[in-house]
């Protein structure tokens, strides 16, 4: 018989004391470790769980009679068991603490991702136990809640042990002998509970009935980076930011007056002198009579979540300014188009108000497109789905040319166009219609925000083996704060949002997508408001001189003299009729379907050179549609899709289905005139 057992049964009769004594003492801990908010656990020398909180409970997802008493591969798969099991081994073997991040599946069949800190320790008995301390950061948005269930069941569980320790106290009057062992095992548990304190993440601390603090867990000195006794305890308001003291202090007056549960987020420096949003709260413990004996209180940092909040509120703040500024933008030329139809319908043909009518409609309508295409450039950029065409060209020559076709409008809004070009080429390699167009924004940009009287200022350079364009402009200029946010997507700066200030700030953000997809930058500078700014595109100079391509784009070829067959699938009325009018004054014969069946019906009836067919159709599609014309090995039309769908796989839908080209709405009428020109004869 070994002598324990010896021990236990000489000692049975005289011992009732000291084992309600350590149950007691059991009690207290088994208390302590409930009320803690965060995850606990206590495990005996054969990984079996002896203690639990109900926050580990709720975890794990199963009730405490289905845990006390089991191990790892009692609850868990045999993969996450076999991990745990050998963590504790470790801290078993060793004593030294462990902190990691672990896996496990709940009740529930969630997976849970954990921060799990485990530390060896001895019961009254001297028997090694182990205490795991559990932080779920899988949830932190439900932080704040978890926090306030974990103080809500302290509640409780302090008026549960307020109870017990009024009937402690009657038996300690009773018998001076317990009143003295009763103090040496809450000695024990004061031990113990501050074991527990600095294993937990959060800043932990208990005051007097006055508010004088009288214990900090290891956190609050890691985090001001004084001792305790060095400031904290007695200057702690020191530490709350300046704007925050008075709130701060005339609450927590408030809760040592009244009595009342203490809660407040206010900022806390930290040891490098940076300020953190923390959520204090601390719980009044009463003693027998109701009065408050100790304040338990805890600070969890909220900074990370508050940053969250800040992060989302503004980015739905930009999407509403952006929403507004896009119905402004898409609406402003609907009104010079409306009154455009207007005049066509009150003037004849030849007349001077009917050709500023058709112009008005023209500059509408391609301001409609560009705003579309910026949108869906934008989309295409950020998505990886630009390819760009490369080629060698001549720079110099490629914004020679956008002034040219530049300059009457700039000029019209009264600007003073200066252009610095070098004598030689500069040859760079990349896609000219892309390099183009982030040119064309720069100046777009410029001729935007120059009022009338101003000079923009053009100018081209070779420099460190890149070629570069400044484009610099006398107009309204741009702040600090503004210049470092003027390449972000749909954020205007310096703009009223009105007149030649509109747009949907996308240009700019363009440029350096356009410039870093070819391996060049894009820089922006300012004096400050009103002092003009200056942007820098740079784009590597090509490795070896070769022949240059064209930079301007290729003149629209004449209609052919003969005119063709064409047949128009479109089930908008006054797209077909417009396109129909367009066809027919080029010199072309043409017919309209409405519908998938009847273009059907009508090109296997006519036999058209050319078939130009929507997508979306009533019936049956213009997918279907061409598959079907296809099928008919007679049939030698030559199939054009327009669709408003123009994304590339969109486009690959179409020359799958059979169509030959793919024209995006709404796309330019001389476009559609080049490619019925060239087609050969069929």
């Amino acid at each position: 018989m070994k002598q324990g057992e010896t021990r236990v049964r000489s000692s049975r009769v005289g011992a009732p004391l000291e084992r309600e004594e350590t149950a007691r003492a059991s009690s207290s801990l088994e208390s302590i470790i409930g009320s803690l908010p965060s995850p606990v656990f206590v495990k005996d020398a054969q990984h079996r769980w002896i203690i639990l909180n109900d926050s580990c409970c709720q975890l794990i997802g199963r009730q405490r009679e289905d845990l006390l008493g089991k191990s790892d591969f009692d609850v868990f798969p045999r993969s996450e068991a076999e991990v745990f099991w050998a963590k504790d081994d470790e801290v078993f073997a060793t004593g030294r603490t462990n902190e990691n991040e672990e896996l496990f599946t709940d009740g529930a069949r969630r997976t849970h991702v954990v921060l799990t800190r485990k530390s060896l320790h001895r019961d009254e008995l001297g028997h090694p136990i182990l205490l795991g301390v559990i932080t779920d950061i899988t949830e932190r948005k439900q932080a704040e809640e978890a926090l306030r269930r974990s103080h809500d069941e302290l509640d409780r569980r302090v008026a549960t042990r307020t109870r017990e320790l009024e009937r402690a106290n009657a038996q300690l009057i009773r018998d001076a002998a317990e009143r003295r062992r009763a103090s040496s095992l809450l000695q024990q548990s004061e031990e113990q509970f501050r074991h527990l304190a600095d294993a937990l993440p959060q800043i932990v601390w208990t005051a007097l009935p006055n508010g004088e603090l009288d214990y900090i867990n290891s956190r609050g000195p890691e985090y001001a980076g004084v001792p305790v006794e060095g400031g904290l305890r007695h200057r702690w308001l020191e530490f709350v930011h300046p704007d925050d003291r008075k709130r701060v202090w005339d609450r927590w007056e408030h809760s040592l007056r009244s009595g009342e549960v203490y809660e407040c987020e206010y900022r806390l420096r930290r040891h490098d002198g940076v300020y953190r949003w923390q959520l204090v709260r601390a719980l009044p413990l009463p003693d027998g009579q109701g009065r408050v004996e100790r304040w338990f209180g805890t600070a969890t940092d909220l900074e990370d979540q508050k940053r969250a909040q800040e992060a989302m509120q503004e980015e739905d703040r930009r999407k509403n300014d952006f929403l507004a500024m896009l119905s402004h933008e898409l609406r402003n030329p609907l009104t010079p188009i409306r009154n455009a139809t207007g005049l066509l319908r009150r003037t004849a043909p030849g007349t001077p108000d009917f050709d500023r009518a058709r112009t008005i409609l023209e500059r509408q309508v391609a301001l409609l497109a560009r705003l579309i295409d910026d949108l869906l450039d934008l989309s295409r950029i950020t998505r990886g789905k630009i390819v760009l065409k490369k080629e060698r060209f001549d720079l110099v020559a490629l914004v020679r040319t956008l002034l040219d076709d530049r300059c009457e409008s700039l000029q019209a809004d009264g600007l003073v166009v200066e252009l610095e070009l070098p004598d030689e080429p500069l040859s760079v390699e990349g896609d000219p219609a892309r390099v183009a167009q982030a040119i064309g924004n720069l100046l777009e940009n410029a001729q935007r925000y120059t009022d009338r009287g101003g000079v923009v200022h053009v100018e081209v350079s070779a420099e460190g083996g890149a070629a570069v364009l400044v484009v610099r402009d006398t107009g309204i200029g741009l702040g600090p704060a503004a210049l470092e946010h003027v390449f972000t997507p749909f954020v205007q700066v310096g703009s009223s949002g009105v007149g030649r200030r509109g747009g949907l700030g996308l240009g700019l953000s363009l440029v350096k997508y356009l410039a870093e997809l070819h391996a060049g930058s894009v820089e922006a500078h300012s004096a400050g408001e009103g002092c003009g700014s200056t942007f820098a595109f740079r784009i590597p100079l090509a490795a070896r001189p070769s022949a240059l391509a064209a930079a301007r784009p290729p003149a629209v070829s004449p209609a052919p003299a003969g005119g063709r067959r064409v047949l128009v699938v479109e089930d908008n009325p006054d797209a077909a009729e417009s396109l129909r009018l367009m066809l027919q004054l080029d010199g072309h014969e043409v017919e309209v379907a409405v519908t998938g069946e009847e273009g059907l019906a009508r090109a296997r009836a006519a036999r058209p050179d050319v078939v130009i067919c929507d997508i979306g159709l009533p019936g049956i599609s213009g997918y279907d549609l061409a598959r079907s014309l296809r099928a008919d090995p007679s049939m030698e039309a030559c199939l054009v899709a327009v669709t408003g769908y123009g994304q590339p796989q969109d486009r690959e839908n179409a020359l799958r289905s059979g169509f030959e080209h793919h024209l995006t709405k709404p796309y330019d009428h001389d476009d559609l005139q080049k490619l019925l020109a060239d087609l050969g004869t069929r």
